[in-house]
């Protein structure tokens, strides 16, 4: 899911350290609404390229349009909080995931 802070901290250092902890855009406050809607706009259009509805990590294939899961072949079963989690093990397939001090990683 696309991510846009929207504050009144506009410091370049504020923006960077946004940007760094997972922001996919940064607006402040006061701002245009017809900017804040062609931002929330460009965000939904990369959103679908930069994370494709279907992530395969060998047998298991984890549908984010339909919220489902299966392994080869068969419908497993998630709890809604498990869901959120294992999107984010698919697209970390490999990598070691560690808790961020902000719990938007989970949003």
């Amino acid at each position: 899911m696309p991510i846009l802070m929207l504050t009144a901290r506009d410091a370049v250092e504020d923006r960077i350290t946004g940007l760094d902890h997972g922001a996919d855009d940064y607006l402040t406050k006061p701002f245009e609404f017809r900017e804040l809607l062609a931002r929330l706009r460009a965000l939904l259009r990369r959103s679908g390229e930069l994370r494709p509805a279907k992530i395969s990590v060998a047998d298991l294939v984890l549908d984010t349009g339909a919220q489902s899961v299966s392994r080869a072949g068969r419908s497993v079963a998630l709890t809604a909080k498990s869901t959120p989690c294992s999107n984010i093990f698919a697209r970390n397939a490999g990598r070691v995931v560690g808790a961020r001090k902000s719990p938007s990683m989970f949003g």
